[in-house]
Protein backbone atom coordinates (compact mmCIF):
# COMPACT_ATOMS: atom_id res chain seq x y z
CA UNK A 1 0.00 0.00 0.00
CA UNK A 2 3.40 2.12 -0.50
CA UNK A 3 2.71 4.62 -3.55
CA UNK A 4 6.12 6.84 -4.49
CA UNK A 5 5.88 8.91 -7.70
CA UNK A 6 7.71 11.94 -9.16
CA UNK A 7 7.13 15.56 -8.92
CA UNK A 8 6.08 15.84 -13.04
CA UNK A 9 3.63 12.99 -12.56
CA UNK A 10 -0.40 14.45 -13.56
CA UNK A 11 -2.14 14.57 -9.94
CA UNK A 12 -5.33 12.75 -10.95
CA UNK A 13 -3.33 10.45 -13.13
CA UNK A 14 -1.73 9.54 -9.56
CA UNK A 15 -5.36 9.30 -8.39
CA UNK A 16 -6.66 6.95 -10.59
CA UNK A 17 -3.61 4.36 -10.58
CA UNK A 18 -3.97 4.24 -6.98
CA UNK A 19 -7.57 3.70 -7.02
CA UNK A 20 -7.46 0.83 -10.12
CA UNK A 21 -4.83 -1.08 -7.57
CA UNK A 22 -7.69 -0.79 -5.09
CA UNK A 23 -5.77 1.84 -2.66
CA UNK A 24 -7.64 4.33 -0.95
CA UNK A 25 -6.56 8.08 0.61
CA UNK A 26 -6.47 9.83 -2.50
CA UNK A 27 -9.87 9.52 -4.37
CA UNK A 28 -11.10 13.19 -3.14
CA UNK A 29 -8.26 14.81 -4.72
CA UNK A 30 -9.83 13.59 -8.30
CA UNK A 31 -9.66 16.38 -11.23
CA UNK A 32 -7.63 18.34 -9.57
CA UNK A 33 -5.55 19.62 -12.10
CA UNK A 34 -1.69 20.24 -12.35
CA UNK A 35 1.37 17.97 -11.36
CA UNK A 36 2.25 15.93 -7.81
CA UNK A 37 4.92 18.45 -7.24
CA UNK A 38 2.53 21.60 -7.54
CA UNK A 39 0.47 19.66 -5.20
CA UNK A 40 2.50 19.20 -2.72
CA UNK A 41 4.17 22.21 -2.54
CA UNK A 42 0.82 23.88 -2.00
CA UNK A 43 -0.58 21.22 0.00
CA UNK A 44 -3.70 21.16 -2.57
CA UNK A 45 -7.48 19.79 -1.55
CA UNK A 46 -10.62 19.64 -2.00
CA UNK A 47 -13.99 18.47 -0.03
CA UNK A 48 -12.23 17.69 2.98
CA UNK A 49 -9.23 16.14 1.63
CA UNK A 50 -5.52 16.90 1.16
CA UNK A 51 -2.57 15.92 -0.61
CA UNK A 52 -0.91 15.72 2.58
CA UNK A 53 -3.30 13.55 4.67
CA UNK A 54 -1.57 10.06 3.81
CA UNK A 55 1.86 11.35 3.10
CA UNK A 56 5.17 9.60 4.39
CA UNK A 57 8.17 11.66 2.84
CA UNK A 58 9.08 14.29 0.57
CA UNK A 59 12.45 13.77 -1.85
CA UNK A 60 13.31 17.68 -2.48
CA UNK A 61 16.72 19.65 -3.71
CA UNK A 62 17.21 22.23 -1.10
CA UNK A 63 17.92 25.61 -1.45
CA UNK A 64 22.11 24.11 -0.80
CA UNK A 65 21.49 21.91 -3.65
CA UNK A 66 21.14 18.79 -1.90
CA UNK A 67 18.89 16.10 -2.45
CA UNK A 68 17.29 15.55 1.09
CA UNK A 69 14.27 13.44 1.63
CA UNK A 70 11.98 14.87 4.66
CA UNK A 71 8.93 12.88 6.97
CA UNK A 72 5.80 13.88 6.99
CA UNK A 73 6.58 14.91 10.51
CA UNK A 74 9.39 17.43 9.48
CA UNK A 75 7.56 19.37 7.38
CA UNK A 76 4.67 21.97 8.06
CA UNK A 77 1.74 21.91 6.21
CA UNK A 78 -0.71 24.14 6.49
CA UNK A 79 -3.93 25.80 4.66
CA UNK A 80 -2.47 25.70 1.15
CA UNK A 81 0.75 26.13 1.76
CA UNK A 82 3.66 24.65 3.01
CA UNK A 83 6.56 27.11 4.55
CA UNK A 84 9.00 24.21 5.10
CA UNK A 85 9.02 23.51 1.21
CA UNK A 86 8.79 27.01 -0.39
CA UNK A 87 12.35 27.39 -1.14
CA UNK A 88 13.16 23.74 -2.18
CA UNK A 89 11.96 22.20 -5.53
CA UNK A 90 10.06 19.10 -5.26
CA UNK A 91 11.38 15.68 -6.41
CA UNK A 92 8.67 12.74 -5.58
CA UNK A 93 6.84 12.02 -2.74
CA UNK A 94 5.77 8.67 -0.94
CA UNK A 95 2.31 7.92 0.39
CA UNK A 96 0.79 4.97 2.60
CA UNK A 97 -2.53 4.41 1.27
CA UNK A 98 -5.25 1.79 2.63
CA UNK A 99 -6.64 -1.06 1.02
CA UNK A 100 -10.23 -0.93 -0.04
CA UNK A 101 -12.51 -2.66 -2.65
CA UNK A 102 -12.28 -0.92 -6.06
CA UNK A 103 -15.53 -0.76 -6.89
CA UNK A 104 -16.36 1.27 -3.56
CA UNK A 105 -13.27 3.89 -4.48
CA UNK A 106 -14.25 4.29 -7.75
CA UNK A 107 -18.21 4.71 -6.64
CA UNK A 108 -16.20 7.71 -4.26
CA UNK A 109 -13.78 9.14 -6.96
CA UNK A 110 -17.29 9.51 -8.99
CA UNK A 111 -19.45 11.07 -6.66
CA UNK A 112 -16.40 13.80 -6.10
CA UNK A 113 -16.30 14.46 -10.01
CA UNK A 114 -20.19 14.79 -10.07
CA UNK A 115 -19.73 17.69 -7.27
CA UNK A 116 -16.95 19.24 -8.77
CA UNK A 117 -18.82 19.57 -12.41
CA UNK A 118 -21.96 20.47 -10.17
CA UNK A 119 -20.05 23.01 -8.53
CA UNK A 120 -17.34 24.69 -10.33
CA UNK A 121 -17.17 26.40 -13.51
CA UNK A 122 -15.60 24.11 -15.67
CA UNK A 123 -16.69 25.03 -18.77
CA UNK A 124 -14.11 28.07 -18.94
CA UNK A 125 -9.80 27.82 -18.03
CA UNK A 126 -8.81 28.74 -14.56
CA UNK A 127 -6.42 28.29 -11.80
CA UNK A 128 -9.42 27.10 -9.71
CA UNK A 129 -9.77 28.24 -6.65
CA UNK A 130 -8.50 32.31 -6.23
CA UNK A 131 -8.90 33.02 -2.56
CA UNK A 132 -8.31 31.13 0.71
CA UNK A 133 -11.28 30.41 2.94
CA UNK A 134 -11.08 33.35 5.85
CA UNK A 135 -12.75 31.36 8.97
CA UNK A 136 -16.29 31.90 9.79
CA UNK A 137 -16.96 32.89 5.64
CA UNK A 138 -17.74 31.20 2.47
CA UNK A 139 -15.61 33.25 -0.10
CA UNK A 140 -18.26 32.69 -2.48
CA UNK A 141 -21.28 34.48 -0.35
CA UNK A 142 -19.05 37.70 0.81
CA UNK A 143 -18.13 38.07 -3.47
CA UNK A 144 -22.49 37.66 -4.09
CA UNK A 145 -22.72 40.24 -1.02
CA UNK A 146 -21.06 43.11 -2.39
CA UNK A 147 -22.28 41.74 -5.96
CA UNK A 148 -19.23 41.04 -8.05
CA UNK A 149 -20.21 37.71 -9.58
CA UNK A 150 -20.48 38.02 -13.73
CA UNK A 151 -18.05 41.00 -13.26
CA UNK A 152 -15.54 41.26 -16.23
CA UNK A 153 -11.82 42.84 -16.84
CA UNK A 154 -10.54 42.24 -20.64
CA UNK A 155 -10.76 38.37 -20.88
CA UNK A 156 -11.07 37.71 -17.03
CA UNK A 157 -14.42 36.75 -15.27
CA UNK A 158 -15.74 36.10 -12.01
CA UNK A 159 -17.66 33.08 -12.29
CA UNK A 160 -21.57 33.32 -11.97
CA UNK A 161 -21.63 29.77 -11.26
CA UNK A 162 -18.17 29.85 -7.94
CA UNK A 163 -17.71 33.23 -7.69
CA UNK A 164 -14.54 31.81 -5.82
CA UNK A 165 -12.84 31.18 -9.20
CA UNK A 166 -11.79 33.68 -12.07
CA UNK A 167 -12.54 32.26 -15.52
CA UNK A 168 -11.31 33.01 -18.94
CA UNK A 169 -13.13 33.88 -21.39
CA UNK A 170 -10.90 33.42 -24.07
CA UNK A 171 -8.48 36.37 -24.28
CA UNK A 172 -7.77 36.96 -20.55
CA UNK A 173 -4.21 38.61 -19.89
CA UNK A 174 -2.73 38.35 -16.58
CA UNK A 175 -3.25 41.86 -15.80
CA UNK A 176 -7.26 41.27 -16.09
CA UNK A 177 -7.34 38.54 -13.68
CA UNK A 178 -5.10 40.34 -10.89
CA UNK A 179 -7.08 43.51 -11.51
CA UNK A 180 -10.02 41.58 -10.46
CA UNK A 181 -8.62 39.88 -7.63
CA UNK A 182 -7.66 43.33 -6.15
CA UNK A 183 -11.22 44.52 -6.99
CA UNK A 184 -12.44 41.27 -4.88
CA UNK A 185 -9.94 42.25 -2.03
CA UNK A 186 -11.23 46.28 -1.51
CA UNK A 187 -14.79 45.71 -1.64
CA UNK A 188 -14.91 42.67 0.62
CA UNK A 189 -12.39 44.82 2.88
CA UNK A 190 -14.59 47.40 2.64
CA UNK A 191 -17.73 46.14 3.17
CA UNK A 192 -17.02 43.38 5.82
CA UNK A 193 -12.90 44.80 7.01
CA UNK A 194 -12.18 40.75 6.11
CA UNK A 195 -8.56 40.71 4.41
CA UNK A 196 -8.82 37.91 1.53
CA UNK A 197 -5.80 35.96 1.34
CA UNK A 198 -4.76 34.07 -1.99
CA UNK A 199 -4.65 30.63 -2.31
CA UNK A 200 -2.69 30.89 -6.15
CA UNK A 201 0.09 32.34 -6.03
CA UNK A 202 0.81 35.20 -8.34
CA UNK A 203 4.58 35.13 -10.14
CA UNK A 204 5.90 38.29 -11.59
CA UNK A 205 6.80 41.11 -9.47
CA UNK A 206 5.10 43.46 -11.88
CA UNK A 207 1.61 41.74 -11.34
CA UNK A 208 2.50 41.32 -7.39
CA UNK A 209 3.48 45.40 -7.16
CA UNK A 210 -0.16 46.11 -8.80
CA UNK A 211 -1.78 44.01 -5.62
CA UNK A 212 -0.06 46.56 -3.40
Amino acid sequence: NIVRAEAGVDLDSLVLMSVKKGLAGLEELSHIPGSLGGAVWMNAGAFHGEVSDYLISVKILDSKNRVRTLNRYEIDFGYREVPTLSDAVILEAKFRLFKERTKDIIRRRKEIIRKRNRKHPLKYPSAGSVFKRPEGHFVRRLIEEVGLPGKRIGGAQISKKHPGFIVNLGSAKSTDVVKLVKLVREKIYKRFRIKLELEQVIIGQDLQRMLE
